[in-house]
C-alpha cells in the first residue's frame, strides 16, 4: 500500500483536522520497524503508525506492543515527550510529511520519508537528532548531527496543479504507461485508468503517440485530476487482493470486482494496507508449510521407491524358498556327493569354490557345500523376515507423512482462504476510531455515563463535561476515577447503583482484591476546584461540599459484544447489573491474578462461540486487545451464571 504525492496530499489534510493541537504520550516501534506515535487531545487518544517508505495512518484501536523500546524509539521517547503537534505538512510535491512539535519555543520535526527506501528523521533547527537509517549517496547522507537534506526532487502530479506542458515532462522513449507513471507521478493505477479511459494502448511509446491519442490522454487527465478534487476513498476487491483508490477506476469496474466507499480517507488507506500486511503475513506462514509439504512429497516418493524395490525381493524370496524348500532333500543328497539327483524347477549350473550354483527360477542362487541346505534356507528365511518388517515399517512411516501431508495442505488451504475472505470487503470489523479519553456507557435507563481514567481525564470531564442537572460519583478510597451520570438528578434507582457499581470497579478497590466498596455522589453544584482560605489543594484533586449520599457496590463488571450494524461489532466491559438488566449475553469479570491478555482471550472465544459471530482473524485479535484495555488494573477473574472459568 503505497501512497502516490495526489494520495498523500488529501490524507494529511485529513490528519491535520484530527491531529494538530494534540501531545505526543509515547513512542512505540514495531517488529517491522514501523513507528507508533501516541497522541492525546481533548477527548481523544490516537496511534499514528507511520511506515518508512510506504504510507501513514491512524490505527484503529491499538496494536499489541513491544515489551522493551527499541534503541530508536527511546531516543524519540526522549525527544517528543509531552510535545504539542502544531503543524503537519506534505512537503510540496514530494512524498515527504512533516510533523512539527513543541515544548515552550523549542521545536522539532519529524520527517517522514515515504518513497522508497524510506525514513523516519527527528531534526531540530534542520541538525539530525535520531533517524531510522542512516544513508549515504552522492546526493545526501542522513546521519546523526548532519545537516538534514531531503532526496533530489522529482516532479509529481498533485490534486488541481496538472500542469499545461505536462508532455514536455515525459521521457520520448518510454512507453506511456511508464511515462505517465514514473514521469508524471501518477503510480500505476491511476496510468492504467487514464489510458483506459483514452483507450490508448499501454504500450505505445511517447514518440509513437498520434495528436488524437495525446487529445484523448489530455482529456482522460483532466477528468481524473476533477475527480481528485473531490476524493471518494474506495476499496476495490480482486481475488485476495484490495485495491485502494482516492477516484472511481472504471476499468477495475468493468471486471468481477466488488468494492466499498471508506467513510475517510485514513480509514481506506489503513484498511488496504493491514489488508497487504495480512496478506504478506499469510504468505510467510504459507511459504514453510510449502517448502515442508514439497520435503516430504519428497521423502514420500523416495520410501515408496525402496518399498517397491523390498515387494520385488520379498516375491523373489518367497519363490526362492518355495522351490528350494521342495528341493530341500534332493539338495542335500547333491551337497552329500549324489550327482544323480534330479530337480524340479531348479537346473544346477555348476560347482565351484565349495559351492553348487543354481538357477533357481531365472535367478542365481549360490548354496554352500560345508553346510546344511536346512540351515541355508533358516537363513533365507530370517532374510525374507527382515524385508518384510522393513516393508511393513517404510508403509507405516509413509502413512504418517501422508496425514502429515495432509494436514498441511489443509493448513494452506485454510490459510488462503481467509486470505480470500479478509479481501471480500464483508466481514465484520471492529470500530474503535480514536480511543477516547475516559470510559463511558449507558445505564439501562438509558443515562449516559462518562469516567476519567487517571488525574488529568477527571479533571478534564469534571471542568469540560460536568453540567448542570448531573450527578458526580466518586470513592473514599484514593485513586477513584470521577464518574458523571448526565442528568443523574432526573434518573432513577437502576442508574445510580449501576453508575456506583462502575466507579467502585475502576477504582484501587479492583487492584486490592476487594469484593464490594463504598461510593458516594454529590450534585454538580457540590464539585469545587477551589481549596478552603488558607489551604492547598494539591494537582488533580477537587473540594466536595455539602451532603454526600453513600451506596454499597458490588465489584462486578460484564464483558459483551454491541452490534452497532449487521457488519459492525464493538467490546464493551460495562456494570454488571447494566448487562443483567438489559438480558445480554456477557463473561463476568471480577477482581482476581488472571492476566488481562489471557482473560481477553477466554472472553473473545466464548462470546465468539456463544453469540455464533464467525469473526474472521483479524477481528478477533483487534477485539483482544480492546478487552485487554478495559479490565480494571490489568487483572481479573472470569466467571458465567454463577460459576469461575
Amino acid at each position: 500500500m503505497d501512497l502516490n504525492a495526489a494520495e498523500l496530499s488529501i490524507l494529511v489534510e485529513e490528519l491535520r483536522g484530527k491531529l494538530l493541537g494534540t501531545f505526543i504520550r509515547n513512542v512505540y516501534q514495531l517488529e517491522d520497524s514501523s513507528l507508533i506515535l501516541k497522541l492525546v487531545g481533548e477527548e481523544h487518544v490516537y496511534e499514528l503508525r507511520i511506515v518508512a517508505g510506504r504510507c501513514l495512518f491512524l490505527v484503529e484501536g491499538s496494536y499489541p506492543k513491544p515489551s522493551a523500546p527499541s534503541k530508536f524509539a527511546s531516543q524519540l521517547r526522549y525527544y517528543l515527550d509531552n510535545r504539542k503537534l502544531i503543524d503537519i505538512r506534505q512537503e510540496g510535491a514530494e512524498r515527504i510529511v512533516y510533523l512539527d512539535m513543541a515544548k515552550k519555543e523549542y521545536i522539532v520535526r519529524l520527517i517522514c520519508e515515504l518513497m522508497p527506501p524510506g525514513n523516519i528523521i527527528l531534526t531540530e533547527d534542520g541538525k539530525i537528532l535520531a533517524c531510522l537509517s542512516t544513508f549515504s549517496s552522492k546526493a545526501r547522507r542522513v546521519e546523526i548531527g548532519l545537516n538534514y537534506s531531503p532526496p533530489p526532487p522529482r516532479f509529481s502530479y498533485l490534486p488541481g496543479k496538472l500542469p499545461d506542458d505536462f508532455w514536455n515532462k515525459l521521457r520520448e522513449e518510454s512507453p506511456v504507461i511508464a511515462a505517465l507513471s514514473r514521469d508524471l507521478g501518477l503510480g500505476g493505477k491511476y496510468a492504467e485508468e487514464v489510458l483506459h479511459r483514452a483507450g490508448v494502448s499501454k504500450q505505445k511509446k511517447i514518440n509513437e503517440l498520434t495528436s488524437e491519442d495525446k487529445d484523448s490522454i489530455a482529456k482522460a487527465l483532466k477528468e481524473v485530476d476533477l475527480e481528485f478534487s473531490n476524493p471518494k476513498a474506495i476499496l476495490y476487491s480482486i481475488d485476495d487482493d484490495i485495491i485502494f483508490s482516492a477516484i472511481r477506476l472504471h476499468k477495475i469496474e468493468n471486471t468481477n470486482v466488488s468494492s466499498k466507499f471508506s467513510l475517510s480517507f485514513n480509514e481506506a488507506v489503513r484498511q488496504a494496507y493491514e489488508h497487504e500486511e495480512r496478506k504478506n503475513t499469510i504468505a510467510g506462514l504459507i511459504k514453510p508449510l510449502e517448502d515442508k509439504m514439497i520435503e516430504i512429497e519428497r521423502t514420500i516418493g523416495e520410501k515408496n521407491h525402496v518399498i517397491s524395490q523390498l515387494g520385488e525381493k520379498r516375491i523373489l524370496l518367497e519363490n526362492q524358498l518355495s522351490i528350494l524348500s521342495a528341493n530341500l532333500r534332493q539338495l542335500e543328497e547333491i551337497r552329500k556327493g549324489n550327482t544323480a539327483t534330479v530337480l524340479s524347477g531348479i537346473t544346477m549350473l555348476g560347482c565351484e569354490r565349495n559351492k553348487m550354483i543354481l538357477d533357481v527360477s531365472g535367478s542365481r542362487v549360490e548354496l554352500r557345500l560345508d553346510t546344511s541346505i536346512g540351515k541355508q534356507l533358516s537363513k533365507l528365511y530370517d532374510e525374507l523376515k527382515s524385508v518384510k518388517n522393513a516393508a511393513t515399517r517404510l508403509v507405516d512411516e509413509k502413512e504418517k507423512l501422508v496425514k502429515e501431508l495432509d494436514i498441511i495442505k489443509k493448513k494452506i488451504v485454510n490459510l488462503k482462504a481467509s486470505a480470500s475472505t479478509e479481501a471480500t470487503l464483508k466481514t465484520q470489523a471492529v470500530i474503535s476510531v480514536g480511543r477516547k479519553r475516559f470510559r463511558e456507557f449507558v445505564t439501562s435507563e438509558g443515562y449516559h455515563v462518562i469516567a476519567g481514567k487517571d488525574v488529568s481525564s477527571n479533571l478534564y470531564i469534571l471542568k469540560k463535561r460536568l453540567k448542570e442537572g448531573d450527578l458526580v460519583f466518586h470513592t473514599e478510597i484514593k485513586g477513584s476515577p470521577a464518574v458523571i451520570l448526565k442528568q443523574g438528578i432526573h434518573a432513577g434507582e437502576a442508574s445510580l447503583e449501576e453508575s456506583a457499581q462502575f466507579t467502585a470497579c475502576y477504582s484501587r478497590a479492583w487492584r486490592e482484591g476487594f469484593s464490594s466498596t463504598s461510593v458516594y455522589y454529590v450534585k454538580h453544584s457540590q464539585i469545587s476546584f477551589s481549596p478552603p482560605p488558607g489551604q492547598y489543594l494539591p494537582r488533580g484533586s477537587f473540594m466536595v461540599y455539602g451532603e454526600r449520599h453513600y451506596l454499597t457496590a458490588e465489584l462486578a463488571l460484564a464483558a459483551s459484544l454491541k452490534h452497532e450494524d449487521e457488519n459492525l461489532v464493538k467490546p464493551i466491559v460495562i456494570p454488571k447489573k447494566t448487562a443483567e438488566r438489559q438480558n445480554l449475553t456477557y463473561i463476568e469479570v471480577r477482581p482476581g491474578n488472571m492476566r488481562a491478555e489471557e482473560a481477553a482471550s477466554r472472553i473473545v472465544s466464548l462470546l465468539n462461540q456463544q453469540l455464533r459471530l464467525e469473526l474472521p482473524r483479524d477481528a478477533i485479535i483487534q477485539l483482544r486487545n480492546e478487552f485487554a484495555s478495559l479490565i480494571p488494573y490489568g487483572k481479573c477473574i472470569l466467571a458465567q451464571h454463577g460459576k469461575q472459568l
